[in-house]
């Protein structure tokens, strides 16, 4: 007979065959038998016959006890456990609709392609789908605007089109007809961001199912249909932000959210559930507005176009000053300027019962103007938890309104009715706090990695580096200890920066001084770049920001990890700024401390990626080592060997 602790308010109940026995009305058990014996069954199937991983069946037990107490669960699992495994076996047999969010698309799309068909396929009767955002689908009414030409004479702005821009169009359209669901990754050529905006919709343009005549047709529609009819429903963490920031007008009704790469939710959901204006989006919606009127009214929009231009000129001064905070008075007087004169156009986007094609602009005409008087109000009017701040994105300056802190909000309307399990490599201390998870309802587990670090790694930390504020000193020992490195491993080496023009011009002095490959990010794609950092066992790749995280290479061709500095975030930088504001004295413990903690563990988790790999961190900051605060980050780190001595450094590393 299996019995709960004599505490837990649950009844006895005898397992039935199946994983979810009914225990009353709103509660199902999630047997830890047939959670296991379904893991069990899965990973023996796997080539080799799958590892045992006992940290991962200790996860889906905790997974498992969470759903049936609907309790919310914290999982920090180290590489290898095989955590999407640990929590998808429970989900698929707890008759429970669960959406998975991930921060990254790598993730979305291993999970999609790759381990939900491994459960679905045990678990018979499990149902999966994939949504995107909207904007990653073709849109087949706006293509009908473009026409088969590829050329809708403005591509929504107000601008020349330039001639490769309108022939990538045609190779969409063309692409169009063959697809079956219409997403932008299915594509198997590059398209500028430009082009593909003119083929499809962002929420906000998107006249709606019920008044668009390829309604039922809808590539986006489809796949929202078919999210409907799943079990299990994979997304991004942004789409699930969205979906709050709409009231929930995106994802059916759930019972479980599973946040994958957990420990960047706090900030893609202040982002989401915040919003941004810019010059372009104002020019945007005045184009949209423009294909509505005679060519003899059109001159009436130029006051509104000039407005959007000196808004442009004010940011760009703003950021020139270096006020990244708050609204200079003149780019507060341009904003209502715009806001009031967008009010004046209200009267060119009422119905005018014209032909079905001029009442879909109208309609998405209204739709952005509205969109875009909604937001400039909720900037007039700054809630107590908002932070409105300004950053140079590409040519021009935007506008940011982003949450504080998303606690409350989520305490509030989230978490009484949808159980979370929150899951990562390295998840900060702080994260049921920011998040407003309730502490008599969150349990927290830590599940270690099974791979040896002790055996197979080693964290170098140069101490005797001078310190990183002294660039005339640090950088030329820098340079020297990079190149000794990278030259002892022979290549194969991830160097990791915190600012990209010093990694870019490291890159470029390093490759003077080794004789092995050096692959700079932003020479080209991503994953192409990826690719060939895999098939070049001597090549050395420069990188920074996204692949800190998610970039996953196993095997001879990662042995040698470089780290410039600690990640901690600017001080400058707005949100973090107001964080630690509202922490106080505790500001950099609870703020500064953690995120830096959290991401450097990301980088170093770069290096082991299998039971047989072997290879070495180097940290080329010495408050690594000397800092009162280094043991709290050490603490956070894989058990690996340590060293200050870079001749044990490049030992091993020969050793490999």
């Amino acid at each position: 007979m299996k019995s709960f602790d004599p505490d837990e308010d649950f009844p006895y109940v005898e397992p039935g065959d199946d994983g979810g026995i009914f225990l009353d009305a709103d509660v199902v058990e999630v047997s830890t038998e047939a959670t296991l014996e379904l893991l069990n069954a899965i990973t023996t199937a796997l080539p080799g016959g799958g590892e045992n991983r006992e940290g991962q069946q200790q996860m889906a037990e905790a997974v498992a006890t969470a759903l049936t107490r609907k309790r919310h669960l914290i999982v920090e699992a180290g590489t290898g456990v095989g955590k999407s495994l640990a929590y998808l076996t429970p989900v698929a047999i707890s008759g429970r609709r669960v959406v998975i969010a991930t921060a990254t698309k790598n993730l979305q799309d291993q999970l999609a392609e790759k381990d939900a068909p491994l459960v679905a396929a045990r678990a018979h009767g499990l149902s999966t789908a994939v949504l995107k955002g909207r904007s990653n689908y073709f849109c087949l009414q706006k293509a009908e605007e473009v026409g088969p030409s590829g050329n809708q004479g403005t591509f929504d702005e107000v601008e020349e089109v330039p001639t490769t821009m309108v022939d990538q169009v045609r190779r969409i359209m063309d692409w169009a007809q063959e697809t079956k669901s219409g997403e932008r990754d299915e594509l198997t050529f590059e398209v500028d961001e430009r082009a593909w905006r003119t083929v499809s919709v962002n929420p906000q343009q998107c006249i709606g199912k019920v008044q668009c005549k390829y309604g039922n047709e809808c590539f986006a529609e489809l796949a929202k249909e078919r999210a409907a009819a799943a079990d299990v429903i994979i997304v991004n963490t942004a789409l699930y932000g969205a979906h709050l920031a709409t009231d929930g007008n995106i994802l059916p009704t759930h019972d479980v959210v599973v946040f994958d790469e957990a420990h960047e939710v706090q900030d893609i959901l202040a982002r989401l559930l915040g919003t941004t204006i810019e010059p372009s989006r104002i020019r945007a919606t005045v184009g949209l507005v423009r294909m509505l009127l005679a060519p003899s009214q059109r001159d009436g929009l130029k006051p509104l176009l000039d407005s959007a231009d000196r808004l442009g000129e004010h940011l760009d001064l703003q950021m020139e000053l270096g006020v990244v905070e708050g609204l200079s008075d003149e780019t507060t007087l341009e904003l209502a300027s715009i806001a009031a004169a967008l009010n004046g156009l209200q009267d060119a986007l009422k119905p005018s019962g014209s032909d079905s094609g001029g009442e879909v602009r109208r309609i998405r005409a209204n739709q952005a103007v509205t969109h875009l008087l909604g937001d400039l109000d909720r900037i007039q009017k700054l809630g107590a938890d908002e932070l409105i701040w300004i950053s140079r994105e590409g040519n021009e300056v935007i506008i940011n309104l982003s949450l504080i802190t998303v606690g409350e909000l989520l305490r509030d309307s989230l978490w009484p009715s949808v159980t979370a399990i929150f899951t990562s490599a390295t998840i900060p201390d702080t994260l049921a706090k920011n998040l407003g998870l309730p502490a008599d309802n969150t349990d927290k587990l830590t599940v270690s990695s099974p791979f040896n670090y002790p055996e197979n790694s080693l964290l170098y930390v140069a101490k005797h580096l001078p310190d990183r504020k002294d660039e005339l000193e640090y950088t030329p020992a820098m340079l020297e200890e990079l190149v000794h490195l990278i030259n002892a491993a022979g290549g194969r080496t991830l160097a990791l920066f915190t600012n990209k023009k010093y990694m870019e011009s490291t890159a470029a002095e390093v490759a003077k001084r080794i004789n092995t490959p050096v692959l700079v990010q932003g020479s080209r794609a991503k994953a192409t770049l990826l690719e060939k950092f895999r098939d070049d066992e001597s090549a050395s790749l420069f990188a920074v920001a996204s692949f800190w995280q998610g970039v996953d290479v196993p095997g001879k061709s990662l042995s040698l990890v470089t780290i410039d500095r600690l990640p901690f975030q600017p001080p400058t930088d707005p949100v973090g700024k107001a964080r630690r504001e509202r922490a106080g004295d505790r500001g950099f413990y609870e703020v500064d401390l953690p995120r830096a903690t959290m991401m450097l563990a990301q980088g170093v988790g770069r290096l082991i990626r299998s039971a047989e790999d072997r290879g070495v961190v180097a940290v080329f900051d010495n408050r690594l080592a000397t800092a009162s605060y280094r043991h709290q980050i050490l603490k956070r780190l894989p058990p690996m060997k340590r060293t200050v001595d870079r001749k044990d450094c490049e030992t091993f590393l020969e050793s490999i």
